[in-house]
């Protein structure tokens, strides 16, 4: 029994170590860009419709203000939300414009955080913490616009 729970310990002690040296290569793989803060509102009945704005920060500290707008699959509800996190991969800034789409199944009723991970065409990742506000469900494909403003 003793030799058991040694055995178990070590196993998970391995396992702990393994996970730490592996997950700094992901990390490198990706090269951060800068940061993201985004405020919008969803209303869904069926079909649903966001829209909203928000601030990008390049690693350099310059703002940049941008809108968002999309649809979402299927929704009923109305909620607005707020992320904040990190950009990665963008090698221009005009890099940062275009339609992201993340599939996610997310449901909020008075208010919920989570996370959110979103990708567009020219590969620039976004990785946000949210917080949801108001009575929603929502499934299915989610795509937002993005495009700066002039």
């Amino acid at each position: 029994m003793r030799l058991f729970k040694k055995s178990l310990v070590f196993g998970l002690a391995l396992t702990l170590v393994g996970a730490l040296v592996l997950a700094p290569s992901n990390a490198l793989a990706e090269k951060k860009s800068g940061t993201v803060y985004i405020n919008m509102t969803q209303v869904a009945f069926i079909l649903g419709v966001q829209w909203g704005s928000g601030v990008l920060t390049t690693n350099n500290g310059k703002k940049h203000k941008f809108k968002i707008s999309g649809l979402q699959a299927v929704g009923i509800g109305a909620s607005k939300l707020e992320a904040s996190g990190r950009v990665y991969d963008m090698k221009k800034r005009k890099n940062f414009e275009g339609t992201y789409m993340s599939f996610k199944t997310d449901a909020a009723a008075g208010g919920g955080a989570g996370y959110l991970s979103l990708k567009n065409s020219r590969d620039v990742k976004l990785i946000l913490e949210t917080t949801l506000q108001g009575v929603s469900l929502t499934v299915g494909p989610n795509g937002m616009e993005i495009k700066f403003e002039n």
